[in-house]
């Protein structure tokens, strides 16, 4: 087993999680990289990839990432532990089929006892029906229009505007949020008509491929770590990762006593914590990982993550969390025991107030 200490591990997870300051990063490769980035709060997602990307000005970045989703190259959708994230379009496929076998039970006994918001299998069929003549031949509908259709056909959800009609169709592979509409979010559109070139991985190769790409861009992490990400039980994950070992795709660490894994390119290559970064809500810096002590003091998991899982935004200095912000106002607030010197100061409140600009949909 290698042995790595608790700084070269962060630095490791820094260089993996793309927050390490190297340039010359396009959209694809970053969300390619990191598998799938948390996207529930799109213009956050979309900090997060301006973060690690590289471009002259916010709006060039901002431009590349509209492209990304209107050429097909990434997409949003539900691939992970039921959570709305930003995928590439090709691994979206796979991806899902290899963790999401739990919530397609989930649904069909729903539609069994006819308890899916008031759908029975019968009128599900219908509302799905009505989707695919509704989008073939290239169509894109907003969520909005959606529910409209919908309503029209008779199968309009009780409650919940049709959010977890969406989430259904999108879990079956139907649909997909793909290109952005007016209003600047994701419209939905047909999976199979959208998404070209998709990856087939199945069964256990498919479990092995998760699970090193996944370490590739988070780790060194733990087996608990990839179950809380990937939504699968650790058993599952366990099985995975021996896989990917066996293979030669993972390597196992001890970090101050607790084992972890990284792939053997990370273990070779240099590492840094990188600059300073101003990160929005649901960033994968902590949103990764279920064990985030590498990165934030267990004092202050609270003043960073909400009991009920709401990620606040964060300044992060060599790697750890240093201070929250509020996007209402841009106050920060530093977290105790941590120092920023004037200097970091100055500079992450210059960023806070380029962040809240990008999160209004004012990128400068």
């Amino acid at each position: 087993m290698i042995t790595l200490t608790r700084k070269r591990a962060l630095a490791m997870r820094m260089s993996a999680l793309l927050l390490d300051g190297q340039p010359h990063r396009d959209v694809a490769e970053v969300v390619g990289h990191l598998t799938a980035m948390q996207g529930q709060d799109f213009n956050a997602a979309k900090w997060a990839i301006a973060t690690r990307t590289s471009g002259e000005s916010l709006l060039a970045k901002r431009t590349a990432i509209e492209r990304a989703f209107n050429d097909g190259q990434i997409v949003r959708s539900w691939p992970v532990r039921s959570t709305v994230h930003v995928i590439a379009s090709q691994d979206l496929g796979w991806v899902q089929r290899a963790t999401n076998t739990r919530f397609l039970k989930m649904i069909d006994q729903w539609l069994e006892r006819g308890d899916f918001q008031g759908l029975d299998s019968q009128a599900f069929d219908r509302l799905q029906a009505a989707t695919i003549e509704a989008l073939q031949g290239g169509r894109q509908l907003t969520r909005r229009e959606i529910f409209r259709l919908w309503e029209s056909e008779g199968v309009a959800p009780k409650t919940g505007g049709g959010y977890e009609f969406v989430w259904a169709l999108c879990q079956r592979g139907v649909t997909v949020l793909g290109p952005l509409g007016e209003n600047g979010d994701p419209d939905l559109v047909l999976a199979d008509e959208w998404i070209q070139s998709p990856r087939v991985l199945v069964g256990e190769v498919a479990l092995h491929e998760l699970a090193q790409r996944y370490f590739a861009g988070h780790g060194p992490a733990t087996d608990y770590d990839l179950s809380w990400w990937s939504g699968l039980p650790v058993t599952v994950v366990r099985k995975a990762i021996g896989g990917a070992v066996a293979k030669g795709t993972l390597c196992e660490c001890d970090v101050d006593g607790q084992t972890m894994w990284a792939t053997p390119i990370q273990l070779d290559a240099p590492a840094s914590t990188g600059p300073l970064h101003v990160l929005a809500a649901f960033d994968e810096h902590l949103l990764g990982y279920k064990d985030r002590t590498l990165s934030l003091d267990v004092a202050h998991a609270r003043k960073a993550m909400t009991v009920n899982g709401i990620a606040q935004p964060t300044v992060v200095k060599a790697g750890r969390v240093v201070a929250v912000w509020k996007m209402r106002d841009g106050s920060m607030s530093t977290l105790n025991g941590e120092r920023i010197n004037q200097r970091d100061l100055r500079a992450a409140q210059e960023q806070i107030e380029t962040a809240r600009h990008w999160l209004r949909r004012e990128a400068r």
